[in-house]
């Protein structure tokens, strides 16, 4: 039986990158940048898996480019800005957005990296050990 997780992660991430855009569709360099995180993750995403071979994405996934899910890409632009979103909500200076974006980017991606490993949609091909 198909794995239902597998169409909900990606019917969800193309909802939520179809929403931001068209909320934000007025802010052109937004947009812009939101195309480059989404390219710069399936490229960082295909060179690694076919270069490194320390894992693999399932094949469950229904929009792939070259085995890479399409919706990786998404996902770094969803994270990206949602950490632009909550940085914006805080008063800091110019020098301490990096950082912060930073932290809270890498933290949205370990929590979904958690959960998105068990339900196998990757897997490790070197032992862990």
């Amino acid at each position: 039986m198909e794995n239902i997780f597998f169409n909900l992660f990606e019917i969800g991430a193309l909802l939520m990158i179809v929403t931001i855009f068209l909320k934000e569709r007025k802010n052109k360099e937004l947009c812009e940048t939101l195309v480059l995180a989404i390219l710069y993750g399936l490229i960082l995403e295909i060179v690694n898996v076919h270069n490194s071979g320390t894992y693999s994405y399932g094949q469950e996934f229904m929009l792939q480019i070259y085995n890479i899910p399409l919706v990786i890409g998404m996902g770094w632009a969803i994270i990206y800005y949602v950490s632009e979103k909550a940085v914006q909500s805080y008063n800091l200076k110019w020098w301490q957005v990096p950082f912060f974006m930073s932290l809270i980017a890498l933290s949205i991606d370990l929590a979904i990296d958690m959960v998105a490993i068990r339900l196998g949609f990757w897997k490790w091909l070197i032992p862990l050990d």
